[in-house]
């Protein structure tokens, strides 16, 4: 197989497709990233920006809140939901609208491919919370977004008339592998490419390197994509504590919950 030229100038082009991050959806992300952060802030954040707003109270009056009193304003919201879950509900309703026809070469649906996003971003939440935490939402970010590359590998394929079939390619190295040999780019070189491109903080960014690599965060990464399986086929061995995996199999039901999804 030949490699096909994925220069900068092609990834700049696909990447400028996506539907774009909000610049105070990025600014958000930061400050609660800072650890030291007021829900004053995160209030003069959204509150100025009409589609945060919308969403935000959307979160606040959904079907996971009934029996609590309704809310109007901004301030009633985050004092509700504080800063780290507002930046984790939108991310995920991000993503969601980011992918809206299956990848065909990677034999994903939109559906599964945000569901996977959300239980690898809570897992290696999750589980990093009960070791070495890091600053918040930081590793949620990372989590959700790790696989944004493969959108942007999917789209250019499609663009050029090029099918490939890796639906069957299970192992994560395989893929890496193949993706580089095809394109001279793997999906986690293009997501850290679109993650500066979009200035997102250098916390997610290393965040998003790190968890592909043998270390702390890549072994949380691989118990992630573990619990997602389970979550699957709840036959599989879990590499952590069942009632660890089920409290992620809750905050994701959650998140569906919110997002009107279930």
């Amino acid at each position: 197989m030949s490699t096909i030229l994925f220069d900068g100038q092609a990834l700049a082009l696909e990447i400028d497709l996506l539907p774009p991050m909000m610049p105070s959806l990025l600014r958000l992300t930061e400050l609660v990233a800072s650890e030291d952060f007021t829900l004053e802030q995160v209030e003069k954040l959204i509150q100025f920006d009409q589609i945060l707003t919308v969403e935000v109270l959307r979160l606040a009056n959904s079907a996971d809140a009934v029996g609590q009193k309704r809310v109007g304003s901004v301030r009633e919201a985050v004092l509700r939901l504080g800063g780290e879950r507002i930046s984790r509900y939108l991310f995920s309703r991000w993503l969601s609208g980011s992918v809206k026809i299956p990848l065909r070469n990677y034999g994903i649906d939109p559906a599964r491919f945000w569901a996977h996003g959300v239980v690898v971003a809570l897992a290696c939440d999750i589980l990093e919370s009960n070791a070495e935490p890091s600053p918040p939402g930081v590793l949620f970010t990372a989590g959700l977004l790790h696989d944004m590359g493969k959108i942007v590998l999917d789209h250019f394929a499609n663009r050029i008339g090029c099918s490939i079939d890796w639906s069957q390619v299970l192992d994560d190295e395989q893929l890496i592998a193949a993706e580089r040999e095809f394109f001279g780019k793997t999906h986690e070189e293009v997501t850290v490419a679109m993650m500066r491109r979009w200035n997102f903080p250098d916390q997610v960014i290393r965040a998003c390197t790190a968890i592909e690599v043998n270390s702390h965060l890549g072994i949380l990464h691989r118990q992630a994509h573990a619990i997602d399986a389970w979550i699957m086929d709840p036959s599989l061995a879990l590499p952590v504590p069942e009632a660890v995996a089920q409290r992620i199999l809750k905050e994701y039901n959650d998140v569906k919950v919110s997002m009107g999804l279930d």
